[in-house]
This record gives structure tokens, C-alpha cells and sequence, in this order.
């Protein structure tokens, strides 16, 4: 059985091969790749940034989980633009996809919810909450 780490490495890591994601991150920024956890720890914050987090439930069969994750968008701009314009490449990227990552099969992935942008601390957040299925490949 998958855990929820071995879930959020594997959206991790595709979000970070992802060539428009990691264009629009990069772009006007510092060019850092920043595509972590949500709790990552770091002493260094780069922005803009991406973080994830997820949740699994109990598997309803032997083989697949039904999880929702949440991927944000972070900007310290003035404005919300970077980060809903962020949110908006991921959530293209994602919906209607199935991917293997990490020898985890994100399967079905869905954009249920684009919430309007938050600002806390001066900083812009923009999430994209999804619906998947995932199993080991």
C-alpha cells in the first residue's frame, strides 16, 4: 500500500518534469525550480513556488486508493496575477490526465476546485485541488 509521502514525491516529481510548469515558475522569477511539500522546512523560501499536499483514503480495493491533493502557487508580487496565472498552467496540465511517476500510477486526475487567490503575509496563494486514483505501477 502506498503512503501519502510516497503519493505527494511522486506529484512532486512529475510537476518538476512538467516543461509549462516549470516554465511559468521559473519565468520572472529566480529561476529556481521550488516544487516541494507543503511542510518542507527549508530555510530558504524562493518564490514564486509550488507545494503539495495530499490525502488517501482507506483503499476501497486490493489495488487502487481514491486520494485529493491540493498543489499551491505561491508569488510574493504585489498583485494575485502570478499566482492565479500559475494556478491556471497546472490546473491545464493536470485535468483529465494519468500519469506514472515513481513507480506510482496517478490515475483519473481531476480539477475539482480553483478557489480565488489568498494573500497572507503579503504572500499570494493559488490552489488547485484535485481528485485521482493512485496504485503502485
Amino acid at each position: 500500500m502506498l503512503d501519502n509521502n510516497d503519493i505527494r514525491s511522486a506529484i512532486v516529481a512529475w510537476l518538476k518534469g512538467n516543461a509549462a510548469i516549470v516554465a511559468n515558475l521559473t519565468a520572472g522569477g529566480t529561476g529556481a525550480v521550488e516544487i516541494r511539500e507543503l511542510w518542507w522546512q527549508g530555510e530558504d523560501f524562493l518564490f514564486p513556488n509550488i507545494r503539495v499536499t495530499c490525502s488517501s483514503s482507506i483503499p476501497t480495493q486490493c489495488d487502487y486508493s481514491d486520494i485529493d491533493a491540493i498543489i499551491s502557487y505561491f508569488s510574493e508580487e504585489k498583485s494575485s496575477k502570478k499566482s492565479l496565472v500559475g494556478q491556471g498552467v497546472i490546473a491545464k496540465q493536470l485535468h483529465k490526465k494519468s500519469v506514472s511517476q515513481n513507480s506510482v500510477s496517478l490515475v483519473n486526475m481531476r480539477v475539482i476546485n480553483l478557489p480565488d487567490a489568498v494573500q497572507e503575509g503579503g504572500i499570494w496563494k493559488a490552489d488547485v485541488i484535485l481528485s485521482m486514483r493512485v496504485s503502485e505501477v
